[in-house]
């Protein structure tokens, strides 16, 4: 998938539909365009050294404890720039591995948030600030509705597993989400299994003339 996504995520300023199964290269298809949207609009991307990002985590967790491990510089602590959703908390680990060690080196880190945990990690991680949210879509809504995560500076919004998110319940959750992204300024990039009249309702509402490949 990884061909023939790439070069419309990292070329082209539009929305995306990707169909595809788990296990086709989809995380390295979203992250690796998402990572370089980020890394280079970071404040600091033309005078950075790069010294700074080397001491990132990268350990998945997305827990690091300093500003130099990429969650802080020029972020605002709850005011993410990115948010990947996910219908359960191992996909969610998984991706947020996967981009933390794409990341590391750019300065560019995600903070996992899921449920059945504790909150108070996650809270201390976006108060720090953090580029991208990994998440799913019941306790990204929980953190929106305790103030601790604001999505007014969303650029890109992920869906990953978008069939599966609905099938599991998460439909009114995921569009809740999508609604508190300003429009004008978020790119929406859907992926999934299967193309679902379900999936193409929030296909519909959600994207504007979008990229895709099945």
């Amino acid at each position: 998938m990884q061909a023939e996504a790439l070069p419309i995520l990292l070329e082209q300023d539009t929305d995306f539909i990707g169909l595809a199964a788990t296990g086709t290269g989809k995380t390295a298809a979203f992250s690796l365009p998402l990572l370089e949207r980020l890394a280079s609009r970071r404040p600091d991307s033309n005078t950075s050294t790069g010294t700074n990002s080397s001491t990132g985590t990268g350990t998945g967790t997305g827990t690091g404890t300093g500003s130099s491990s990429g969650f802080s510089t020029g972020l605002s602590p709850g005011q993410p720039r990115a948010l990947i959703l996910c219908p359960t908390r191992e996909l969610c680990l998984q991706v947020a591995g996967q981009v933390n060690l794409l990341g590391k080196y750019l300065g560019v880190q995600a903070l996992p948030i899921y449920g059945g945990t504790d909150y108070g990690e996650q809270f201390r991680g976006l108060k720090r600030g953090v580029a991208i949210v990994v998440g799913t879509p019941g306790r990204v809504i929980d953190h929106i509705e305790r103030g601790s995560l604001k999505l007014n500076e969303i650029k890109v919004a992920v869906l990953d597993e978008a069939d599966e998110m609905i099938s599991m319940g998460f439909r009114e959750a995921m569009e809740t989400i999508l609604r508190a992204i300003p429009s004008e300024s978020r790119r929406t990039w859907l992926f999934s299994a299967t193309m679902s009249p379900a999936v193409r309702r929030v296909a519909d509402e959600f994207l504007r003339t979008p990229g895709s490949f099945r």
